[in-house]
């Protein structure tokens, strides 16, 4: 009576992690049933990034520099706007990703325009500061053109993050040659833009046409803009359209299942 207790508590035990099994594989199929609509969701966020680091970076401090002048010095605007530049650093570290790279100079750039603000006040170089920033990423934009990866691609896909799906994203989509064409052509109009900026503003300084500040200060903040917009929606476009080519990560979420099959087996 005695075994046949223990053989019932046995098969009851058994039948429980059977359940459980069982429960859990069904649980990991409901959660990898539509990877497609998460992979949707995941990079609609992520582009959204892409185009966030932007504006945190480029737009917002160019705001806050040029509309904090006429109530304190320049290099205390320059000062103020570094904080949206950090703001754009704590927020990618909380969420792991690694913007860093890109971050940090843009930070050492605006750091060396308060520098040299203070000794140009002269309005014969009124806008000797606001030369180097767009001059020097305008030269890097031009310069990574001729990289393993442009610097368009080099954020898009950073912001993929270190996951085997970001590694995975990074490998996959560099082999089209379509996303090659469109980043890299999407590099070339934002150096050209920001030279021309850059060129626009030494011009200034020359013909000494002050009068013309508020002309370069709005359009260059629209032109930055519609390219941020345009460089969101774009590669967006392109990278649609080698998904519906072939590129596909749902084999990534269906090798995790096996895996998770395997472990419950």
């Amino acid at each position: 009576m005695i075994e046949a207790q223990l053989t019932v508590n046995d098969d009851s035990k058994e039948t429980d992690i059977d359940i459980d099994k069982q429960s859990t594989a069904e649980s990991s199929v409901k959660i990898s049933k539509n990877p497609n609509k998460d992979i949707k969701k995941r990079k609609l966020r992520l582009d959204y990034d892409l185009s966030q680091s932007i504006y945190y970076l480029l737009i917002i401090p160019r705001c806050v520099q040029y509309f904090t002048q006429p109530y304190i010095p320049r290099w205390a605007g320059y000062l103020l706007s570094t904080f949206t530049i950090f703001i754009e650093m704590y927020r990618t570290f909380r969420k792991g990703k690694k913007y860093d790279e890109i971050a940090v100079p843009i930070l050492a750039i605006t750091l060396v325009q308060a520098l040299i603000s203070v000794f140009t006040e002269d309005e014969q170089y009124l806008n000797a500061p606001e030369v180097i920033l767009p001059l020097i990423v305008g030269i890097t934009f031009f310069i990574s053109f001729f990289f393993e990866r442009n610097l368009i691609a080099h954020i898009d896909g950073k912001s993929k993050g270190d996951s085997p799906e970001g590694e995975h994203y990074r490998t996959e989509i560099w082999k089209s040659a379509d996303y090659r064409f469109s980043t890299g052509l999407l590099t070339v109009m934002w150096g050209v833009g920001m030279l021309s900026q850059a060129g626009f503003l030494i011009l200034m300084d020359i013909v000494d046409a002050s009068d013309f500040d508020i002309y370069s200060f709005y359009g260059g903040i629209v032109f930055q803009l519609f390219l941020t917009l345009f460089t969101e929606e774009y590669v967006d476009y392109k990278k649609k359209q080698y998904e519906k080519a072939g590129y596909d990560m749902s084999h990534i979420k269906a090798q995790e299942l096996e895996v998770k099959e395997m472990i419950l087996a």
